[in-house]
């Protein structure tokens, strides 16, 4: 049995296709500077303020809030981080599941483990034989 890493770009499932940047900044009326772009200092702030606000939601319990803040760090490129939010809800939140899948079939985060990118292929039935 291979494994291909021919895998597309897809929308999780129940996500609206927006980031989660996106999301929370519209929640919260977060607006950046609209009359000018994004300088890098002012887009890490920005982004800080998103994260602070997802830990306060983790912290109240809000529900999602756990995948967000994980799906948070997946957009950003920090995996590691990623893949340890996801762990800690893989057993409550199947879409941090399905992210676990990716993150270890792509070797992100840490090393990849075949043996653990199967375990959560076959839990989530998207391996491929």
């Amino acid at each position: 049995m291979e494994l291909t890493k021919d895998l597309t770009v897809e929308h999780l499932p129940g996500s609206r296709g927006s980031s989660v940047i996106e999301t929370v900044s519209n929640e919260e009326n977060l607006k950046p500077n609209e009359s000018q772009s994004l300088l890098e200092n002012e887009e890490q702030h920005f982004q800080e303020e998103v994260e602070e606000i997802l830990r306060k939601r983790v912290l109240d319990g809000k529900e999602g809030a756990e995948f967000q803040l994980g799906q948070f760090f997946f957009e950003k490129g920090e995996y590691e981080l990623a893949r340890c939010e996801m762990e800690k809800i893989q057993n409550k939140d199947l879409r941090a599941k399905y992210q676990l899948g990716v993150l270890y079939y792509e070797g992100l985060g840490g090393k990849e483990n075949p043996k653990q990118r199967s375990q959560s292929q076959i839990s989530t039935g998207s391996l491929v034989l």
